[in-house]
């Protein structure tokens, strides 16, 4: 609420005062969208961010840029957003924390266009680079897309294993949103092998 009431302040007064600020508010307002499942309202939000900020390196450019890609759904939307995340991976330092988030959202990508080999390559790529403390949100988030990629190729106890290090870490953090979408896929894992009162469970 105080985010909304900031942005509409700031959109109000013009962006011309404080650009970077309104571009982070939308960045908010996007992830917000994001977690509530309505796409067009995120890739709006987004895009409205990104009109204010340039910069091929800058963060919060790169974050606009990946919640914007990660909402297209349709076949056509979604090999245009790999082609996007990919032109900002290549201004990216390699290894920098920039390009292994943006790998993360090519991988994501990949997957919804069926493309298994390309998502499981880049997601275990991102997946062994973020493997030290300083990298360990992105590191869970790399382990639950990873996860996904197992078990659209059938690996559902490698699924599992990740789903459960992604848990760990979000529960520990306090991630609920984050925590709620492992803890189901984990069931999902647990479904396709089997095991149908520890899918209830988890469910």
């Amino acid at each position: 609420a105080a985010a909304a009431a900031r942005l509409h302040a700031l959109d109000r007064a013009g962006a011309a005062r404080d650009p970077r600020q309104l571009a982070a508010l939308y960045a908010v307002q996007a992830d917000a969208y994001d977690m509530l499942e309505l796409d067009h309202e995120a890739r709006a939000a987004a895009a409205k961010g990104l009109v204010l900020i340039g910069g091929p390196t800058d963060p919060l450019r790169l974050a606009l840029l990946s919640t914007a890609a990660l909402n297209v759904y349709t076949q056509d939307g979604i090999l245009d957003a790999i082609r996007t995340i990919e032109t900002a991976r290549a201004g990216q330092p390699r290894g920098s924390l920039s390009d292994i988030c943006l790998e993360i959202a090519f991988g994501r990508l990949e997957l919804r266009a069926d493309g298994y080999a390309a998502a499981t390559r880049a997601l275990t790529q991102a997946y062994h680079e973020t493997e030290t403390p300083a990298r360990a949100e992105v590191h869970a988030d790399a382990a639950i897309a990873l996860s996904s990629a197992m078990r659209d190729v059938g690996d559902f106890q490698e699924a599992l294993t990740l789903a459960h290090e992604s848990i760990a870490w979000d529960d520990a953090h306090g991630d609920s949103e984050a925590l709620s979408v492992a803890t189901y896929l984990q069931g999902e894992d647990l479904d396709a092998m089997r095991a149908p009162q520890a899918a209830i469970a988890a469910f």
